[in-house]
This record gives structure tokens, C-alpha cells and sequence, in this order.
């Protein structure tokens, strides 16, 4: 509860909401500034998600990829670039490879057939 005042000089009382008392005496306190990012920002603190990937054509180009487990694949994460022709079920996917300072970008047409059949192929999200 706090007391306020009005401008003809009335004096009441009110509840003031949970988050708002913790924020001020936070800041009060010297941590303001970390309650407050806390408070007005949620979105930091989503966490990314996975779903699984069960049919090729269910892919779009922009789609955030990844494989449970590489077998013969040189990528353990990618981005989908463009689905190539239907039956043979290709995917040309953008990926990282080599370390810091033998990093590259490469392109490749890949079959994802068998690990969406699996169930080891994700979409990130």
C-alpha cells in the first residue's frame, strides 16, 4: 500500500501492482537496472524450440534445420535455401564448416529423406 496525494490536496491510499514494489525497491537498492531489463524485456528469455520435420515438402526456403544425427552429411545444422524437384526429394541447404579462421560458407544439395522418416530431422524455431 502507498499513500498518495492528489492535486487539490486530498490524501489517499491505493495498492500499487506486485512487479511495480519489487522494480522500485530494486532500485532502490542499486540492481534497478537488471529488475527493470528483467521486467520490460520477456522476450530475452524465450527459449528456441525444435519441431520435428516428418515430410520434406513441409520445408521452406528461410527453415532453420538440424539433423539428430550427421551419418554421411558434412552438417549437423543448416539453412534451407529452395526444395529442388519433388521426387527426389533434394534440398539445397546453406552450412558452416572449418573453425575460426578456416571458416567458409557451402552450399549443398542434399537427399533429408531418410532422417525426416526417422524423425531425426528439426526444424528450429
Amino acid at each position: 500500500m502507498f499513500v498518495y496525494s492528489s492535486a487539490s490536496g486530498n490524501i489517499g491510499t491505493g495498492t500499487m501492482p506486485f512487479p511495480f514494489i519489487i522494480a522500485g525497491a530494486a532500485a532502490a537498492s542499486g540492481a534497478g537496472v537488471a529488475v527493470l531489463g528483467m521486467l520490460l524485456s520477456p522476450e530475452d528469455k524465450m527459449k528456441h524450440t525444435q519441431t520435428p520435420v516428418t515430410r520434406i515438402l513441409n520445408l521452406t526456403p528461410g527453415d532453420r534445420i538440424s539433423v539428430k544425427t550427421k551419418r554421411d552429411l558434412p552438417f549437423r545444422h543448416g539453412i534451407v535455401v529452395e526444395q529442388l524437384c519433388e521426387p527426389t526429394y533434394l534440398v539445397r541447404v546453406v552450412y558452416h564448416s572449418g573453425s575460426k579462421e578456416r571458416a567458409r560458407v557451402t552450399m549443398m544439395e542434399v537427399d533429408l529423406y531418410e532422417q525426416a522418416i526417422k524423425g531425426e530431422l528439426f526444424r528450429q524455431v
